[in-house]
């Protein structure tokens, strides 16, 4: 038994060839014609002898071999030999040809059989002539009923019109590679691509059709689509601004939120610019950013102030990422901003009002303290004045009752001027004093201050002088100024030893003068003198 499975022929010395199973029938052809040979060759040698051949039986005791017969038969025998050898050989080269062809046949079969697209061959008419495997198992038929099939019925009833148009494009280039949907055996579509041929065999027209079912690629494909549609939408719509940017800054993608944001009027504009070197407020640093983005690989809710197109400021909220490359480093960052412009003004406008609501609430503790200071001198004075009147009376003491009266309704005068003046006082605080400014003659205003504080001073016999002459004009407001100058003296008053001495100086700086108001009283520390130009603060002298 052979192990390899093949069969070895040989005929004489000759080995014809060595063959598999499967091609045997055309070995076992090629030997026959070879041993038909033999024998017909065997047949003229012992015709071309026959008179030795008769010889030799009739007339035994005649030698056979001699000169005439050994030449003729060595002749003839030769000439067979190499006869039958040339014809062997000339066999043996027809078998091996003949046997790579019935390979190259069965490789070309194998080739279209089993190939993973459908191959079709249809003739002129459009009816399938040739079918392989593929084609029996995507469209469900089997291979007669495929070979029994015009090409149209592959096609729905609603794309038969598309057949023909496309049958013309393959003979005018001949060839074309197109898309198209066919049907199977149950009704299912299916997408294809075609690559088709034109071929002409035997002076008879043929298409070959290699066909892809590309069903799953096309539904792949859609989906792909939708998903890209789905994040362009998302990308182009979204209220945040996205952008990719490199390290040092360039832009190299953003959202037509973020090109809205920064002014400008499309992405090439946005990109002419370079965030690093001009897109951030000059008292921002983004050496923060850099840091924790380099560090951590990402930053998250970073607020800053960006400068916009027109160079207006915007504040946003800003998340980036940092993208690196397998070695580690950074190509590029891609992140978030979100426009909290109208936030950060509201919170602006939210602490100046809480800033201005405590100075309000300052101002109202200083009002009711400059009323409470301010106040009781003048009505002390009235109430004084009104029970030594009253003790006068009731002595029946009349000569001085018109002076102590002069004195109640000065210092009721000047109570009620010190109450307007502190209203007055107070709505300029509070933003309700319209401010009206005029030429002033200081020296008159400050001498009809002191005559109002004249009755307060009196009672701890202290003297105000004054050395302004009349003809020092200033641009201020009357109201404003008479009410600074007369807690200065008020002050002073308050806060000087009795019998002390108040004088008031002048002196032109420039464009402004200085008033000054000294006093001899027990000072304020250094420490204090800070806080006096600070409505929240309460300064005492203890």
């Amino acid at each position: 038994m052979n192990p390899t499975g093949k069969r070895r022929w040989r005929f004489g010395l000759w080995q014809l060839g060595t063959v598999s199973q499967t091609d045997n029938n055309l070995h076992v052809r090629y030997l026959s014609v070879s041993v038909y040979i033999f024998f017909s060759i065997t047949a003229i040698f012992l015709i071309i002898n026959l008179n030795a051949v008769v010889d030799y039986f009739l007339h035994p005791d005649i030698p056979y071999f001699d000169e005439e017969h050994l030449i003729v038969g060595g002749v003839t025998g030769l000439f067979c030999f190499v006869l039958l050898s040339l014809i062997a050989i000339y066999n043996h080269q027809l078998y091996q040809m003949a046997r790579k062809q019935f390979i190259h046949l069965q490789r070309l079969e194998y080739l279209t059989k089993y190939a993973n697209d459908i191959i079709l061959l249809i003739d002129g008419d459009g009816k399938i002539v040739e079918a392989n495997e593929r084609a029996v198992a995507t469209y469900g038929y089997e291979n007669q009923q495929l070979l029994k099939m015009n090409w149209r019925g592959l096609y729905p009833k609603d794309l038969l019109e598309a057949v023909e148009p496309q049958l013309k494009q393959i003979e005018e280039h001949t060839g074309l590679v197109f898309d198209a949907r066919h049907q199977n055996k149950d009704g299912a579509l299916l997408q294809v691509e075609i690559s088709s041929r034109l071929l002409n065999m035997n002076n008879k027209k043929f298409y070959q059709m290699i066909i892809r079912d590309i069903t799953s690629r096309k539904t792949d494909e859609e989906a792909l689509r939708e998903s890209e549609d789905r994040f362009r939408g998302l990308f182009e719509n979204l209220t945040i601004g996205l952008y990719r940017t490199t390290p040092d800054g360039r832009i190299l993608m953003a959202n037509p939120a973020t090109v809205k944001m920064m002014g400008c009027t499309s992405l090439e504009e946005l990109m002419k610019r370079n965030l690093e070197k001009e897109g951030f407020e000059p008292d921002y640093s983004r050496e923060q950013f850099h840091k924790v983005i380099e560090s951590e690989g990402q930053v998250c809710g970073l607020e800053s102030a960006w400068v916009r197109w027109d160079g207006s400021t915007i504040y946003v909220r800003e998340s980036a990422k940092a993208i690196k490359n397998k070695e580690g480093n950074i190509l590029y960052y891609e992140g978030s901003v979100e426009d909290i412009t109208e936030r950060k003004l509201a919170e602006n406008k939210l602490r100046e009002s809480e800033k201005r609501l405590t100075e309000l609430n300052a101002t109202k503790d200083k009002f009711f303290s400059i009323i409470a200071h301010d106040l009781r001198s003048p009505f002390n004075s009235i109430i004084g004045f009104g029970n030594l009147l009253r003790e006068q009376i009731q002595e029946k003491k009349y000569q001085d009752l018109e002076k102590y009266i002069q004195i109640i309704l000065k210092s009721s005068n000047n109570a009620m001027d010190l109450l307007l003046n502190l209203l007055e006082w107070a709505r300029s605080q509070t933003g309700g004093m319209e401010f009206k400014p005029a030429p002033i003659d200081i020296a008159l205003l400050i001498n009809e201050v002191m005559g109002q504080m004249d009755s307060i001073a009196q009672e701890k016999s202290i003297t105000i002088s004054s050395d302004l002459s009349s003809s020092e004009i200033v641009f201020a407001d009357r109201d404003m100024l008479k009410t600074v100058v007369r807690n200065l003296i008020s002050n002073a008053i308050k806060y000087s030893f009795i019998g002390g001495e108040i004088r008031i100086t002048a002196e032109r700086k420039n464009q402004h003068l200085m008033v000054c108001v000294l006093d001899h009283g027990i000072g304020i520390k250094n420490e204090v003198q800070s806080k006096l130009f600070k409505i929240e603060e309460s300064i005492s002298t203890l």
